[in-house]
């Protein structure tokens, strides 16, 4: 299977949504497709998938990058999201991802920081194996507002 990295598109929505579910982060199909146009065409966000090549509408992994600006730390990028079709694991997928997504960020940074939940132990892992080291644990708080 000879398998791209390449823009996320709108129509991908239904697919990246559903692999959004996979990770315990369910939306619907047109939520997806809401928040894929309005972060798309920024330039400091980027948004990729992988996908097979014969088959570019079957999506089995995708990432999104931001550039992060603020006043107590140097300008850096962070791994928002990285998500794997569960049935696609092992394939090398994750890796191919954040090494588009560091080629992207080479220019314009020189830090990339992610955050994982800390039952994820796999993913920890697959981190460390790419040299990500951790630097901290902490709460995430959350309040909705109306």
């Amino acid at each position: 299977m000879e398998i791209i990295v390449r823009q996320m598109l709108s129509n991908d929505a239904g697919r990246v949504a559903k692999l959004s579910g996979e990770l315990g982060y369910p939306t619907s199909p047109e939520t997806m497709e809401l928040r894929i146009s309005r972060l798309s065409g920024r330039i400091d966000h980027l948004l990729l998938v992988v996908c097979e090549k014969s088959k570019q509408s079957m999506i089995l992994g995708w990432i999104h990058v931001r550039i992060n600006e603020s006043l107590e730390l140097d300008s850096h990028a962070e791994i928002v999201a990285l998500i794997v079709a569960q049935n696609s694991r092992g394939l090398r997928i994750g890796q191919k991802l954040v090494d588009a997504a560091e080629d992207w960020c080479l220019p314009l940074v020189s830090v990339i920081t992610l955050k994982s939940q800390t039952i994820r132990t796999d993913a920890h892992r697959f981190y460390q194996r790419l040299n990500y080291q951790i630097m901290k644990s902490s709460y995430m708080f959350s309040k909705t507002i109306s």
